[in-house]
This record gives C-alpha cells, structure tokens and sequence, in this order.
C-alpha cells in the first residue's frame, strides 16, 4: 500500500513538472572572479563586474513559471546590469525547447537583493524539454565598496501554481560570483635566528658569529583575476636595535656605522633606500615588491657591544592604484621575522627608582634564587628615561654570581651604577629598568624585585621571572 501511494505522489509530481531526479546547476558554469580585496577601494567607476552567469535547468519549465536568485551583498547589485529579457532558440536537434524569460521584479530580503524572472514563452516540439538547457544571463556589475566581503547566488524557482520548482538542493544551485582574498602575501625563507652568548659577555653570538641574516618577500597572489598596481612599499621591521652606536646624534634617527645593515634586493631593480634606524625599529621604502635580504654584521661597529634578545616582526604598507581607479594605502598585518635568543637566563624589571646621588629616600631590594646547583655570572642591563640602555658587565659588578641558594643583589648593583655616574645631577628620583642577566637555565633562576621609600612603605615590582622563567603561568 505504501508503496503505490509513494507512486502516485511521484505521479503527481510529475504532473506538476517537478524533476524528481534534477535540480538547476548554477555552478558548473559559472565560473568565480577572484578579486583583490585592495581592488575594491580604488575599482574604476566604483564597480566590479562578473564572469558570465550561466544557470542549466534540471526541470521542465512551462510558461509563467518563475527562476528566483537571490544575491548576497545588500544594496551591492546593479540591477540594470541584468538583462530585461533573454531568449534562447530552441535546438529540435538535441530535442531542447526554447525559452524566453523577463525581468519581473526584485526585493530586498535578510541583507539579501531577490531577482525574480518569468518564464513569458517556451517554444520547441511536445516531445522536447527544457531540463538541461543552459541559460546565460552574461556578466553582472555590484557596487565595489558594498562587494568587499564578496558576492554569491542561489539559484531557486517555482511553478505557475506555486509549487517548488528546480528546488533540490544541491551544492550545483549556488555558486560565488566574487571572491575577495588578499593580494599580497608574506613568506619569510630566513629568519633572524642566532642565539646570543652569555659565555663571551653577550658581544657575540654563539661559536664567535657576529652576524645574522633576514630574507623574505612579499608578493601578488598569482591566482588573482583582478589586482591592483604596486606603487611602492613601506617597511618597518621591529625589535631591539638600541645596540646600534650612533654616529652622528645630533641627526635625526641612528645613523649606524658602514656595514652594520646591508639591504639588498633579489631583481636588483626594486630601487630600495638606505635603513633608517630607531632603538626599536628599521625602516626602509622600495619601489616594488621583490625578494629582500637584510644582513646584520654586529662586529662592523666594534667588539664592545652588548647584543640583547629580541622577537622581530616586519610591518608593511603597501601603496596601490589602478588605472582609471584611484589610490590608497593597505597596511599588512604585521609578520614574525624570527628572535635572537640568549643561552642564560633573564628577567626584566620594569621599574626601579633610585635616589639622586646624596638623597636616600629609596632602598631596592634584589635577591636572585637559583635552584641549581652552580655559581652562575650576573650581569644588568639598565634602562634609562630617555631610552638609553647601560650595560653593568659581570666586571662592573665585581664578579657577582647568583650562588645555589639565595643571593642578594642590590648592593652591587647600586654601586655599579653609581660608578657609571647615573645617581648624578638632574631629578631626585631616577626611574630605571632593569635586565637582570643570569649564566643559567631560565627554569633555575628566579628573581624578587621590589623597594623601600622611606617616606611611604615598601613597593613590590612585578618582573617576568615568574612568567617567563618559571612558565607558571
């Protein structure tokens, strides 16, 4: 019983001219534009236009049937873009019917512009049908700026009686129209990775080598149909350059001694210029997207400096256009460049006030806790208001070492940099930081930071010894 009841459903059915085996396919075909995201903000006249849009019909239509697609992109579509009719011949030959269909009407739905087509003539034999021919609605402009995340179709229908039509669904009854993805993408083949050596008072890296080099591109996403023109690009690579001696300082910027930075370009053509150098950054612009390689020759300016670690990250803007479009700017998110890492262990303290030479309203108290089980060379960095940074050698220290145990710190500090003469002159109080530097494992040392005002109470600075050493947290 059940299934002669299952029969005459799908007679019915049938009889509605709903294909029980078919449904439309708007995929097929229809072929996507993949588009810069760039593109959108400067396209010509403000509008981007498709690849055909090509929809092949899995059922047999009859006239006053209705074709729906509905576009995502609210308010993007260009409804004169669409044809007002469309007409395809029919081919007795391959037993194919013809088909005129009109522009009815349109509405905005959920975010979601609905075009609605009539079927308003189907020519051809009795014998022929309308499944598998293939209508071209040819290619369709949106409004850029309104298209950035991109644009799809779905392709439904109903009968002249209202019922489903074509409706299966299928991954063929939708397709994307646009798709944006970024054009430009970053690739470091080499990065900065040398590892600073406490062994030789952290002025070379490890086995005596005294440079390091960073190579990495960016370039067009080759698989693109529409992009934008370079018209030059703004680097920034950032980290730790306060070791750069400054040759010139009533300049602006560092200007660093010949050799230290050497920047080159793969094509040799991308007219790149000299680095500008910050404490914390490298900044340099070149004409084009290439392939560059910047090397970094620490011994250049002299075999007293302190090399510190440092995570490095490359920023760039890139400048852009395109012909009868206008200009802007795209700021790519910022990249890992590599580290410079240290064979010890190291903490940083970021504040720590000191009396003026000759006022003692403050007393620090520093105490290094090693778990280990061998005397270990300190050694500090400090950092002063104006970012200069001071390095206390495990001689300045007079041969301080952080012992199995506890070990108290404070005083040989202080006396070292009191010796530099940063307790002279200027304000009463003077706010350092501090890198206190430990020959050891990180997971052996830890350091207590805090100090005593005289005219208060004790304060207790929090240091990363415990984030970052002990891996507490």
């Amino acid at each position: 019983m059940s299934c002669k009841i299952q029969s005459l459903v799908g007679t019915a059915l049938v009889g509605t001219g709903i294909s029980l085996a078919h449904a439309a396919d708007i995929e097929t075909q229809t072929v996507p534009l993949k588009v810069s995201s760039e593109y959108f903000q400067v396209a010509p006249a403000g509008k981007i236009t498709t690849n055909d849009m090509i929809v092949t019909l899995g059922a047999e239509y009859a006239e006053d049937d209705v074709m729906i697609f509905s576009f995502s992109g609210t308010d993007s579509l260009d409804i004169s873009s669409l044809p007002t009719f469309l007409t395809l011949a029919a081919d007795g030959v391959n037993s194919k019917k013809g088909m005129t269909v009109g522009l009815l009407a349109q509405e905005r739905i959920n975010g979601r512009t609905i075009i609605y087509y009539r079927v308003t003539n189907i020519t051809g034999g009795e014998s022929d049908t309308t499944t598998g021919i293939t209508l071209n609605f040819g290619a369709i402009d949106f409004e850029a700026l309104r298209s950035q995340q991109g644009i799809d179709v779905i392709y439904t229908a109903r009968s002249n009686a209202g019922f489903p039509l074509d409706n299966f669904t299928t991954d063929q009854n939708s397709q994307v129209l646009i798709e944006a993805t970024d054009q430009f993408i970053a690739t470091v083949t080499q990065p900065l990775d040398q590892e600073v050596d406490f062994e030789n008072d952290r002025q070379t890296f490890l086995g005596g080598v005294t440079s390091d080099v960073l190579e990495f591109r960016i370039e067009s996403d080759p698989t693109l149909d529409i992009g934008v023109d370079v018209d030059g690009v703004t680097y920034e690579l950032f980290g730790d350059f306060s070791w750069v001696k400054d040759t010139s300082p009533n300049i602006a910027n560092i200007q660093p001694m010949a050799g230290v930075f050497t920047l080159t370009d793969l094509s040799g053509t991308a007219n790149c210029t000299n680095v500008a150098v910050a404490a914390d950054r490298l900044r340099f612009s070149c004409d084009t997207l290439d392939t560059l390689t910047l090397a970094i020759e620490t011994a250049a300016q002299g075999s007293d400096v302190v090399i510190p670690t440092s995570e490095f990250t490359v920023a760039a803007d890139v400048d852009y256009s395109v012909v009868g479009g206008t200009f802007n700017v795209t700021e790519m998110t910022p990249f890992d460049a590599g580290a410079w890492t240290l064979n010890a262990s190291q903490t940083f303290i970021p504040f720590m006030p000191y009396s003026r030479e000759g006022n003692n309203q403050y007393s620090q108290i520093i105490y290094a806790t090693n778990t280990g089980d061998q005397s270990s060379e300190v050694s500090v960095d400090v950092y002063t208001p104006d970012g200069q940074r001071v390095t206390l050698s495990n001689d300045d220290l007079m041969g301080l070492t952080a012992t199995t145990g506890i070990t108290k710190l404070t005083g040989s500090i202080l006396e070292a940099i009191r010796a530099r003469g940063l307790l002279l002159g200027g304000d009463e109080v003077k706010h350092f930081a501090l890198n206190v530097v430990v020959n050891d494992l990180n997971d052996n040392v830890q350091i207590f930071s805090s100090f005593n005002d005289s005219a208060r109470d004790r304060g207790f600075v929090q240091n990363d010894s415990m984030v970052v050493n002990r891996n507490k947290y």
